[in-house]
């Protein structure tokens, strides 16, 4: 993907209905702690807390198709973060009722209108709907064109798939992201089984991206294989992802930094020590106090001190010591100043895990460019041709109101940004935003003969795409320092 994209801030950012919004000017900043989500406290991970923030992903030039948005290294810590797409405007009080089913839809082909068997929470425009067959076979995939009431709503084109039918499903989502529990064989493997902090976020009809860690490419990247999901059953938060076709390339499963011992039987180890290091921290100095100790004597000792790192027999008769945490950042060494280690058969080693496979849900955003309605004109004799200039950058949601003053002289105002500017059918029009134009309208839109109080409106919209982000903070969560969470950008250009 060449173009270039960033993260951009919506206008309200609180834990209010309001939460939300369009988009500002104020990009996230990568790789910042609490840039947009803030810190949890102790409160907070007691009780257990969900929060909701909206960005948007913006294409700043070039051009961006298939764009597909997902989670491809999750939390560090006890919380996750689910996905879904937003609209240009939509606020907290619509994404909190994302998530329902509808199972008995009426599709009226003419209007592109969806009537459901029951009442649903108001949608926002451009909200994903995933349609299935009653028998559950995917059907296709659109957003939100229009909100009607809470039974009815239409659709735009479909972004996949085909149009919905009568008694089909409807269902708005969140998408999760995972980790691989079972590795895969490439030209094998049909079956994905996963493990996710909640039993939801996969469905059939979507794509879960395989984002393979441990085979990187020279920029650093990781190898990503789309796979298109035909059914999913859970047991707890374990999900088994059926997909279309046999995966491709092999795949491992996440893995802890572990060191392990290669002597066995007993251990005499009357005043030596063992000094471990997890995760690149402070030294951590475990004393025996014995000889003649058996590998289960010698895990006690050591775990009755060690903080994020576990002892455990392996092979019978030996000691093996892992982090509590996997990932490539997770490391167990034992520092050289030790003087068990050789009895033990421990090497001076940076043992890191590995961060495997994630399965990740993929939001679908299709093409990304800026954009505006068909202009409406209110005139008796003037006419008007869409030569309309959409700008990338400086484009803005908002409908905005030529107001003629004259047979040549008009002001424009947006009914958010307000009065910009005003022009005349003699120059081309276009008015600076966010190092841009919000819009440019040529001498060549101008035809006819134009009166006092005549009006042209339409509706500009941004080159980007609303994303909510749900970060769940479950009860009792432990600490931890330094979390985050990280996510992509792919598509075509």
């Amino acid at each position: 993907m060449t173009a270039s994209t960033g993260l951009f801030k919506s206008s309200v950012i609180s834990d209010a209905t309001g939460n939300g919004g369009i988009i500002t000017n104020n990009a996230v900043i990568d790789n910042a702690a609490a840039n947009l989500f803030p810190h949890v406290p102790e409160s907070e991970r007691t009780a257990g807390q969900t929060r909701y923030r909206k960005a948007h992903i913006k294409k700043l030039s070039g051009t961006l198709t298939e764009a597909k948005f997902m989670a491809d290294r999750l939390s560090t810590a006890g919380d996750y973060m689910q996905i879904t797409r937003g609209g240009y405007d939509d606020t907290q009080e619509t994404a909190d009722d994302i998530g329902w089913e509808d199972t008995n839809i009426t599709w009226t082909s003419g209007t592109r209108k969806v009537t459901m068997a029951a009442t649903h929470p108001e949608l926002a425009v451009g909200t994903l709907v995933l349609f299935t067959t009653s028998a559950g076979a995917f059907r296709g995939l659109a957003t939100v064109a229009s909100y009607i009431d809470t039974q009815n709503f239409t659709i735009s084109t479909m972004i996949r798939g085909s149009d919905p039918a009568n008694t089909d499903h409807a269902r708005t989502f969140w998408i999760g992201s995972g980790d691989l529990h079972t590795a895969l064989t490439g030209g094998v493997s049909t079956t994905i089984v996963a493990d996710y902090e909640a039993a939801s976020g996969v469905y059939v009809g979507m794509y879960v991206a395989l984002v393979d860690w441990d085979v990187l490419d020279g920029d650093g990247l990781p190898l990503i294989e789309y796979c298109l999901v035909t059914a999913v059953s859970w047991a707890s938060e374990e999900a088994t992802i059926t997909v279309s076709s046999a995966i491709v390339s092999n795949h491992a499963v996440k893995t802890q930094g572990i060191v392990e011992g290669t002597e066995g039987e007993t251990f005499d180890l009357d005043g030596l020590t063992l000094i471990i290091k997890v995760n690149g921290g402070d030294s951590q100095t475990i004393t025996f106090a014995a000889d003649g100790q058996t590998a289960a004597e010698v895990v006690a000792t050591i775990n009755a001190t060690l903080v994020g790192a576990t002892a455990a027999v392996y092979d019978t008769d030996k000691v093996s010591i892992e982090t509590d945490d996997y990932y490539a950042e997770n490391s167990i060494q034992v520092v050289s100043d030790s003087t068990a280690d050789t009895e033990l058969g421990l090497d001076n080693s940076v043992h890191y895990g590995t961060t495997g496979t994630v399965v990740a849900g993929v939001l679908e955003l299709g093409t990304v460019a800026a954009d505006h309605s068909t202009p409406v004109k209110s005139s008796a004799l003037g006419t008007f041709t869409d030569n309309i200039t959409d700008y990338d950058l400086g484009a803005t949601y908002d409908t905005f109101t030529v107001t003629f003053s004259s047979a040549t002289e008009f002001t424009v105002a947006g009914a958010s940004s307000g009065t910009i500017g005003s022009g005349v059918i003699t120059s081309a029009f276009a008015v600076a935003h966010w190092g841009s134009y919000y819009f440019a309208i040529p001498t060549s839109c101008w035809g006819g003969t134009w009166a006092s109080a005549d009006t042209v409106t339409f509706t500009t919209y941004p080159s980007a795409r609303g994303i909510w982000f749900k970060e769940v903070v479950p009860a009792l969560t432990d600490a931890y320092s330094g979390n985050q969470a990280t996510f992509t950008l792919d598509g075509e250009s």
